[in-house]
């Protein structure tokens, strides 16, 4: 109901790619990365457009991700920062009476190479280890979460897709989950929602023209 009051939001892919020729030093290039981010003039500039929600990603393509994450840190370290970027913002955000979208990889895509490579992409048990990794980040984010964004998914049932998203409402009952599968796209004539029970339409859009979507 709240993306429905003629607002809108904006979407900010921060993906990081740190330099080093060993595991250490691309470990201290990420720290000295997320170190430097500057959130309050960045939730200015946020806060310049007028958007009344943010979508910010955890992680994609890099194999590191933008905030910490203890349970990452648990099965191997050195992929997550030190510092707590994500609930960072969203605090700031929070004061400003905006909202937080969390933007990830969808557990069936190998975009997000070193989390799918820890939690066993296609072995026995995976989807329940990748839910718990998203139950994870929901609890510490609790309110400060407002919702999720979940890229490049493929088909599955609507038991399945439940089991996602109440992942995604460990910390906030509230939060609104959606699910992208480049519908609307013209490579894949794709016209409706790929999982038919999210609460937000992805959104992901080919190509408009007059105000209107191409689905040819």
């Amino acid at each position: 109901a709240w993306m429905a009051q003629g607002s809108f939001g904006v979407m900010t892919h921060y993906l990081i790619a740190p330099q080093g020729s060993t595991h250490a030093e691309k470990t201290a290039d990420l720290n000295r990365i997320v170190d430097r981010f500057d959130v309050d003039y960045y939730v200015k500039q946020i806060e310049a457009t007028g958007a009344d929600w943010l979508i910010f990603t955890l992680g994609q393509g890099t194999g590191y991700l933008s905030s910490k994450h203890e349970l990452i840190d648990g099965l191997e370290q050195g992929y997550t920062p030190r510092r707590d970027l994500i609930p960072e913002i969203g605090r700031r955000l929070h004061e400003r009476g905006k909202r937080l979208i969390i933007y990830t990889p969808g557990a069936h895509t190998g975009a997000d190479p070193t989390v799918k490579r820890l939690l066993g992409l296609g072995t026995d048990g995976y989807a329940d280890r990748h839910n718990e990794f998203v139950r994870h980040y929901a609890l510490k984010l609790g309110k400060l979460g407002n919702g999720w964004w979940f890229d490049s998914c493929g088909r599955q049932d609507d038991a399945a897709w439940q089991k996602e998203m109440d992942a995604c409402r460990a910390g906030n009952p509230d939060a609104v989950v959606a699910f992208s599968g480049a519908e609307f796209c013209a490579s894949g004539g794709q016209i409706q929602p790929l999982c038919p029970i999210e609460d937000y339409h992805a959104g992901e859009i080919h190509l408009l023209e007059d105000g209107k979507i191409r689905t040819d």
